[in-house]
Formats: structure tokens, C-alpha cells, sequence
């Protein structure tokens, strides 16, 4: 329930019954100020607060539990995979990639360049198709990418005598072209 301070605090008995009941927020200029609630709410509320503790205060079992979970794929950390294409009005779109995925595509150490041919004819087509498939579902909004960590070339065969060495040209700690 909501209520304006002025209702508030003409009704003041009947909505603090009501807060016994449920919460009473109380507006000020239509904005939430307050909420009401019961004594007993307010100690349960209060219990759920978080609590701390040190990991040397935890026992055993839950160390182990700790130890023993993994991050699920869909929360797993991520490397932004910027794909260029030979269209007209190409984008340069930028996909996260899980590790998995970005070691797949960019599989040599150091490695930062690959062009979609070398891929599908390394990994199979159907496997390179299956990982991009799921690397589609992920575009990165360019106005928050940190970083990209690779790029994939579809079709542009010609960039090749570029980047022989399939990794980005860098000479005293500068990009080159």
C-alpha cells in the first residue's frame, strides 16, 4: 500500500494496523520515503542480513564445496572476438567468446589473428560451425567493450600477406600496420 505523509498522518492508527498486516510506504512529493512495517518483519528482515565471515571460520565441508563448484558456461569469463567481413558495410562487430572457443579459433600461443577459412578447415566444418553458431548469440556492445582480444577475418583472403605470423604487428610496444 502507499500513502502520501499527508494521509499518513491523518490515518496515522488505521495504516500502522495496516502495517501489521503488509507495508505502508509513505510518499513524500510522489517519491518512496519510508516504508512501515511490523516489529516482527523488521526482525526477520534484519536476520536476513548478510553475514561475514572469514574463511578461516568456515568448516571444512563447505572449503571443499567451495573448492570443488564450477562456474556455470553462461557466467564463465569471456575474450571479444571482433569479426571482419568483405562486405561493403561491414560492421566490425565484436562477439565473447568463452575460453574454449577463443582457444579453438586462436589455438597458437600469442595468436590474435584468423581468417574463417584456416578455422573451418582446422576445426571442421561442422564443429567451427557449432562454436560460431554460439559465438552469433553473443554480440558485445561496442560502447563497453575493455579490449579485443582477436579478430576473425570471413573472406578476405587477400589480408593474409598481412599477418603471416596470424598475430597483430606490434614494434616497441606499439600496433603497426
Amino acid at each position: 500500500m502507499r500513502v502520501s505523509t499527508a494521509d499518513f498522518i491523518r490515518n496515522y492508527s488505521t495504516l500502522a494496523d495496516r502495517a501489521l498486516a503488509e507495508p505502508v510506504t509513505i510518499t513524500k512529493h510522489g517519491r518512496d520515503r519510508l516504508v512501515m512495517v511490523s516489529a516482527a518483519e523488521y526482525e526477520r528482515l534484519k536476520r536476513r542480513d548478510r553475514q561475514v565471515f572469514q574463511s578461516a571460520d568456515l568448516p571444512d565441508e563447505v572449503l571443499e564445496a567451495i573448492a570443488r563448484a564450477e562456474v556455470p558456461p553462461e557466467s564463465a569469463p569471456t575474450k571479444n572476438i571482433q569479426v571482419i567481413d568483405d562486405a561493403i558495410n561491414a560492421s566490425y562487430s565484436i562477439f565473447a567468446a568463452t575460453e574454449a572457443e577463443f582457444s579453438a579459433i586462436f589455438p597458437r600461443k600469442g595468436q590474435d589473428i584468423e581468417f574463417s577459412e584456416d578455422f573451418f578447415r582446422r576445426a571442421k566444418p561442422d564443429a567451427a560451425t557449432e562454436i560460431m553458431n554460439r559465438i552469433w548469440e553473443r554480440r558485445v556492445d561496442k560502447k563497453t567493450v575493455g579490449g579485443i582480444h582477436g579478430t576473425l577475418f570471413y573472406g578476405l583472403p587477400e589480408k593474409k600477406k598481412f599477418y603471416e605470423r596470424k598475430r597483430e604487428p606490434v614494434i616497441d610496444g606499439r600496433y603497426v600496420p
